[in-house]
């Protein structure tokens, strides 16, 4: 009998110890990513002073991007070109709301984040970011973000979502009339994998080429939902 529990003991003990690591190395990736974002946070808060105080100069925000990014990169290598830099400042303004820097002086003698809540500000990774910042809509910016966090989404996954315009469906899901209406080419691009989101799986006769020109823009999908 022993020698029958032993291999299952073995097993069980392997698979608890695997499961603390595996968990143990989410959570240092969780930790190095909320690192990440926070640092180009802080990045982009800086570059925003900077732009302010230099912004009579005319060229002067292009000059010190340029000078910024070259110095940067010598000092860290990769990871600081222009395009970056701007993303970082981009991120910045987008997302100043959401957190209270505290000076020196009110606070330490070291720079400080403070959140505006318990939790932390930022959830997802910095690709995650740089897709949502191309949101223009702050609602479904912060509708996709909030999903994207709840259900683990992947970069591919959450821009799939936005593609397959979500947000305005759920919104119009509300409205039946609203969603025939719009039928079965409620996508923003003409991608198979977006069609078949909304398309029985089995179908053979529509393809996605032929609603190209057909597609709803953000600003129809509004319409709906404003009509």
């Amino acid at each position: 009998m022993a020698k029958t529990d032993k291999p299952q003991t073995h097993r069980k003990l392997f698979e608890n110890i695997k499961a603390i690591l595996h968990e143990a190395r989410n959570a240092v990736a969780r930790n190095i990513n909320t690192a990440m974002v926070m640092t180009y946070f802080e990045i982009g808060r800086i570059i925003v002073i900077d732009d302010q105080m230099g912004k009579k100069r005319a060229g002067y925000a292009e000059e010190t991007m340029k000078n910024l990014s070259l110095d940067l990169t010598r000092e860290f290598g990769k990871g600081f070109s222009e395009r970056n830099l701007r993303a970082f400042r981009q991120f910045y303004l987008t997302y100043s709301a959401r957190i209270i820097w505290q000076s020196p002086i009110a606070k330490s003698k070291a720079n400080s984040l403070k959140t505006s809540n318990a939790e932390m500000p930022f959830s997802l990774s910095w690709t995650h970011y740089l897709l949502l910042m191309h949101i223009s809509n702050e609602d479904e910016r912060r509708f996709c973000e909030i999903e994207a966090a709840n259900q683990n989404w992947s970069v591919r996954e959450l821009e799939r979502q936005f593609n397959s315009s979500l947000y305005e469906r759920l919104a119009l899901s509300r409205d039946k009339k609203k969603v025939r209406e719009l039928g079965i080419i409620l996508c923003k691009e003409a991608k198979k994998a977006v069609v078949e989101f909304t398309l029985p799986k089995d179908n053979e006769q529509i393809f996605a080429r032929k609603y190209q020109l057909y597609l709803p823009s953000k600003e129809e999908l509004k319409k709906q939902l404003e009509g």
